[in-house]
């Protein structure tokens, strides 16, 4: 006899009515927020608090679909509408983030298990308000690879997939405090890890270890420590390579609770020939010259590929 399994997820969608509420990953995965009378311009005096609980490792991810408040241009927020995004840091809520305006914010995850935010919309106007997206995320926003556990661990196989791209948590959004992430690449004995960073945001100044506080990526041959590699944090404008030495590579993203930023995109590619270790240099380049790279990338790739 056969049996069909029938894996139920739970939406949440919350009426304009219910301006303060407690939303518990135990009763539903995802759901939308919106302003009191959206798509209608919210009343005055609008004062709202909406709390997210996650459950054991998951966190919390917000989307805002749109996002028009009542602005003043004197004094930034200061008397604005605002939302106000709240962090649970060593059992307290801690304020960390004051939104306003019209730009639309981009996402925003979690720091842990819990997160709150506060709506102040005191002199509405003709402002709609917010449409927003919650989800309660086990993968980190990290959307390839495999996941081993409840731990920020992505496996890569070239037997799965010659070629691919993974990123930082919450990328493009800014990637949330104290988190190690670790991404595993496994090839064929012949082959070769090829990581392309294509951008690169990571808070931190030289040599971006934990002695001057800063975030860093790390990359290893190992499943421990490189000594032929250093860390490396801060803001590159050019896309950079970095090569292993044999079938296996580690990438390690650190941040720590001081600052953050917007973390990583990369390309990855398990490549046959013996390559060495190229990191290109960080200063900028024209736009033909980063397509010229990337260019080349691919012509190795289809090359070893399909010969």
């Amino acid at each position: 006899m056969k049996f069909l399994a029938i894996v139920l997820v739970v939406a949440c969608v919350c009426s304009s009515e219910k301006c303060n509420k407690v939303y518990k990953s135990e009763s539903c995965s995802f759901g939308i927020i919106t302003s009191p009378r959206f798509p209608l311009p919210y009343p005055n005096g609008t004062i709202c608090t909406y709390e997210f609980i996650a459950n054991g490792s998951e966190r919390i991810q917000l989307n805002f679909i749109e996002f028009s408040l009542n602005y003043s241009d004197n004094y930034e927020c200061y008397y604005s509408d605002t939302i106000e995004i709240f962090m649970f840091i060593n059992n307290k809520y801690r304020p960390v983030q004051i939104l306003c305006g019209s730009r639309l914010p981009g996402l925003i995850m979690s720091y842990g298990e819990k997160m709150k935010i506060e709506f102040r919309g005191i002199n509405g106007g003709n402002s709609i308000g917010f449409k927003m997206e919650f989800k309660f995320l086990r993968n980190y926003g990290i959307k390839t690879g495999q996941q081993i556990g409840d731990k920020c661990d992505f496996h890569y196989n070239s037997s799965i997939s010659r070629s691919g791209t993974f990123t930082s948590p919450n990328y493009p959004g800014i990637y949330p405090m104290n988190i190690i992430c670790n991404y595993f690449f496994y090839g064929y004995d012949d082959e070769r890890v090829l990581i392309n960073f294509t951008y690169f945001d990571v808070e931190g100044v030289y040599p971006c270890d934990e002695e001057v506080s800063s975030d860093s990526v790390e990359f290893s041959n190992y499943k421990s420590r490189d000594r032929l590699f250093k860390f490396y944090c801060g803001r590159l404008i050019k896309s950079f390579n970095v090569t292993s030495d044999g079938k296996f590579f580690r990438v390690t993203f650190r941040s720590n609770t001081v600052m953050d930023g917007t973390g990583f995109s990369a390309n990855y590619y398990f490549l046959k020939p013996k390559t060495q270790r190229v990191i290109l240099n960080f200063e900028p380049v024209s736009t033909a010259v980063k397509v010229f790279v990337n260019f080349q990338i691919f012509l190795i790739f289809f090359v070893y590929v399909f010969k």
